[in-house]
């Protein structure tokens, strides 16, 4: 098999760091995962230890890699063929319960029609296509009440997670396990503005 898996994120980073880095848009879900995952610890999504794979036929530079974080969906960059087949084959034989993949369309549509291919199960889209946006010209936002914008701190906590709870639930994802932890993770580098 050409996929190389492992749950030791330093030893993704060496073999497909670069890889991933290397089309920072189209591989943005894989990356910024990973960088959570550096800055708060393999349990930052649950319990169970994250999982990261690469594929390099025959020792050749890596075209394709995944990041998971159970029990939530795999990410993927784009796939070639024979790496689609292989990888739902591995998931299919090591975790039949696989909620489904995050991915651009084409590749998760491949991945579904292997992963039905080689489970028997069905598949459905889970949400329509998601799409980022390129910041044109910056204008700062207009003040409410003559107050201006601010880093969140953690006065905002209890806010921040009902804004969290609700986010999820208003896009069809189920609740998050612990939206405190998430509120907390971002608030400990200012990564949250209001």
């Amino acid at each position: 098999m050409a996929w190389t898996t492992t749950t030791d994120l330093a030893e993704y980073e060496r073999a497909a760091g670069a890889f991933a880095r290397s089309l920072p848009v189209e591989h943005t879900t894989v990356l910024s995962i990973a960088d959570r995952l550096r800055q708060q610890g393999n349990d930052a999504f649950g319990d169970r230890a994250p999982e990261f794979g690469w594929w390099s036929p025959n020792g050749s530079a890596v075209t394709a890699a995944f990041v998971r974080t159970p029990p939530h969906r795999l990410l993927l960059t784009p796939l070639p063929d024979a790496a689609t087949a292989l990888l739902a084959a591995h998931y299919a034989e090591h975790d039949p319960q696989l909620p489904g993949v995050v991915s651009a369309v084409p590749t998760a549509h491949a991945f579904a029609r292997a992963w039905s291919s080689a489970t028997g199960a069905a598949f459905t889209p889970h949400r329509r296509a998601e799409r980022l946006y390129r910041l044109g010209q910056l204008e700062p936002p207009r003040t409410v009440h003559g107050e201006r914008g601010r880093v969140a701190g953690a006065h905002d906590r209890e806010l921040l997670t009902g804004w969290y709870t609700q986010f999820a639930r208003a896009i069809g994802e189920p609740d998050p396990p612990d939206p405190g932890r998430w509120v907390d993770g971002r608030l400990a580098y200012g990564g949250l503005a209001l």
